[in-house]
């Protein structure tokens, strides 16, 4: 038996075949399409629409009948969703069908029932093929909250079953709202109402809504504060006009008159957030009120609540307390110790033990930790959350945070470093400040760098410093993590690839090492990365070529454009196109006005000559003439290529034979799950991979 790891599939321009390293053929040249599926040890293969599974050897195991059978799993025991003249079922690795293909829809299981569909009406099933909802309903759908229970639909009424096949509630209700602990909301004539997943009626069918928590806007809720996820499940809003009010499932709420636009579940200390003409407050349970209904927004905490009115925030505890009066611009909640305050001109530092002085500055924004970056007259430092200063106010500037490393960039009398959260300079403050559009890098000896823009910085959030570019007196060069040089600042510019450095000085670029030494020569007038292939683009004396990421010359410098793309490159010259491989060979010759990019799949180049529209395959021969008018920019989808010819639109297959004649005014949507849309005589229909219409 062939080893899985020396298989290769391959395409002769015909046909799809399989061989091993040694170019021997397993599977003959003789299938439309091969699915890579050898980890299976099995391999999905179709020929004249039709699919079937053969093993590593090359011989049939599963008849090519189906219309589409799934990739098998690495189990011997695991079974795949096949599907027969139009319908679907479950084969297992022999190609007997476990489940008949005789439903409509593919079937999926989940914890060891399917829902399925057949002739038009649903039902389940299980592993076997056993009928556990029976074949009668037009909706049959899980909960999302529940494992167990299924909510079914007939006769435009909605019950529930469970995977047993016991009928729960009997299909009597106009509609079932999703199940929240042992309650659903149910509604019937227009009314809504709450009973459990047995059918007991807890809340008669007189409300015009319920709702189990409805998204505010102007309320905010942090994440230690318990709401609205973990609230309990038996407490509802509701409402029987415009104004709602809160209901306790089996418990009296003591007489409470009030009714409110909208009203929360039950939050910590047993309160209710309520609104009213766009105004929040907060009651109790027995709808006392802690927060008069005037604020425009609220946020929780889970010792404290921030409001807002009229532009301006306060703080009060979850009695209703007053702690700081509602005159400042922004609050922030620091810790159970303190808070910010932000005013129009200044910031404080509030501490919740009033013993304590609150601490003035110019401004205050959270660092991490409870840690705060503050500015005094235009200088930067740090305090932590007892207003203890970590680092003295003496920088002109402190960037974003490194929270793996520890570190921030500074500027202190306009020179440029990194510092560390006790204030140490990691990186001596001496360098030029770095520019938003400037790069900034570092990488690590194991090369498992990952860097991201943090506005005028890039940092490396994993691995240890190795080296850092940086810019001194206008010029960029390298130093190391003690800040001692590696590379002369001598570059006009400097930018990080693959362990290498592409730089640039007196309007000439090349390539060095990461130790300064000459990868490329500094003499091409421009050189460009492509990152996705690994190549460098260059131009000299106004004439394109390419090179490895090493320097070594692929296509010489006699182009006027090159594009790399899907592990080629289009190439142009003198006003013709045509395609090389990675290796600089010839696939397509330069005779063409335009080429498209290769398709990812099949590999085949859109070309055009004349105004006129063909495809090559991927080893550059004709697989149709040179006829079409257009072809659509997306490649083949579902074995299909939209194409125009006359103004009139069609589809080839991947032989390049016309499967789909060219008839329709329009294509809207290209092949996706073998339905397409297209327009045909002013009309939109849908049509399948063979131009049925179905719909």
């Amino acid at each position: 038996m062939a080893k899985k790891d020396t298989l290769k599939i391959e395409y002769n321009g015909n046909y799809y075949g399989i061989v091993v390293k040694n170019n021997t053929i397993v599977v003959p040249f003789e299938y439309d399409e091969i699915i890579r599926t050898f980890s299976s040890g099995l391999i999905n293969v179709c020929k004249n629409e039709k699919w079937g599974c053969l093993d590593l050897e090359g011989n049939v195991v599963i008849p090519l009948v189906y219309d589409w059978i799934f990739p098998f799993g690495k189990d011997p025991l695991d079974t795949a969703g096949a599907k027969r003249n139009g319908k679907w079922g479950i084969i297992d690795r022999k190609g007997t069908e476990i489940i008949p293909c005789v439903y409509d829809e593919e079937i999926v299981f989940k914890h060891d029932r399917a829902i399925a569909s057949t002739n038009g009406k649903m039902g389940m099933i299980d592993k076997e093929g056993n009928v556990i909802i029976p074949f009668e309903y037009y909706y049959v759908k899980p909960f999302t909250r529940s494992l167990e229970l299924i909510k079914v639909a007939k006769n435009n009424k909605c019950g529930v079953i469970d995977i047993f096949g016991e009928i729960r509630i009997p299909a009597i209700y106009d509609e079932i709202c999703d199940i929240r602990g042992d309650f659903l909301i149910v509604k019937q004539d227009g009314l809504c109402g709450i009973i459990n997943s047995r059918g007991k009626v807890f809340v008669p069918n007189k409300y015009v809504k319920i709702e189990y928590f409805v998204p505010q806007e102007g309320l905010s809720i942090d994440e230690d504060c318990q709401f609205p996820q973990d609230a309990p499940e038996d407490v509802f809003a509701v409402t029987t006009g415009h104004k709602w009010k809160y209901i306790i499932v089996n418990e009296e709420i003591a007489n409470d008159p009030e009714e409110y636009d909208w009203t929360s579940g039950l939050l910590s200390h047993n309160c209710f957030l309520v609104k009213r003409n766009h105004r929040f407050g907060l009651v109790r349970k027995n709808g006392q009120s802690v927060i008069p209904i005037e604020y425009s927004h609220i946020n929780l905490n889970s010792e404290y609540i921030v409001l807002t009115k009229a532009g301006r925030c306060g703080l009060t505890d979850w009695d209703g307390n007053e702690i700081v009066p509602v005159c400042y611009k922004d609050i922030r909640i620091l810790s159970c110790k303190s808070a910010i305050l932000n005013d129009d001109s200044l910031s404080s530092l509030y501490f919740f033990d009033k013993s304590i002085t609150p601490q003035v500055y110019d401004s205050i924004s959270y660092l991490y930790d409870n840690l705060c970056k503050v500015s005094r007259n235009g200088k930067f430092g740090i305090i932590d959350e007892d207003g203890n200063i970590v680092i003295p106010l003496i920088y002109h500037y402190l960037g974003c945070y490194n929270y793996i490393q520890k570190t921030m960039p500074a500027i202190k009398d306009d020179k440029y470093g990194v510092i560390d959260i006790n204030g140490h300079e990691v990186i001596p403050l001496i360098y030029d400040p770095i520019e938003e559009q400037d790069v900034n890098v570092y990488w690590n000896d194991n090369d498992k760098s990952i860097e991201f823009s943090l506005r005028k910085h890039i940092e490396i959030v994993m691995g240890s410093y190795i080296a850092m570019i940086m810019r001194l007196k206008g010029k960029w060069g390298v130093i190391n993590s003690k800040g001692k040089e590696i590379i002369p600042f001598i570059y006009d510019q400097m930018d990080y690839f693959d362990k290498k450095l592409l730089v640039k000085t007196i309007n000439k670029m090349g390539v060095i090492s990461v130790d300064g030494k000459q990868i490329i020569p500094l003499s091409f007038d421009e050189v460009i990365l492509n990152y996705e292939e690994g190549l460098l683009l260059a131009r000299k004396n106004n004439r394109w070529g390419l090179m490895d990421k090493n320097g070594k010359e692929i296509l010489s410098f006699e182009f006027d454009s090159i594009e790399p793309v899907l592990g080629k490159i289009i190439a142009s010259k003198d006003g013709k196109k045509g395609v090389f491989n990675k290796k600089g060979k010839l696939i397509v010759p330069l005779e063409y006005d335009d080429i498209k990019a290769p398709d990812f799949v099949s590999g085949t180049y859109s070309v055009c000559k004349d105004g006129q529209w063909g495809v090559l395959n991927k080893d550059g021969k004709s697989i149709t003439q040179l006829e079409y008018d257009k072809i659509n920019d997306y490649g083949f989808a579902c074995g299909r290529l939209a194409v125009c010819r006359n103004n009139k639109w069609g589809f080839i297959n991947r032989k390049g034979r016309e499967v789909i004649e060219c008839i329709y005014d329009e294509v809207f949507l290209y092949f996706e799950e073998n339905h397409c849309t297209v327009k045909l005589n002013g009309e939109k229909i849908t049509i399948d991979i063979y131009g049925n219409t179905i719909g």
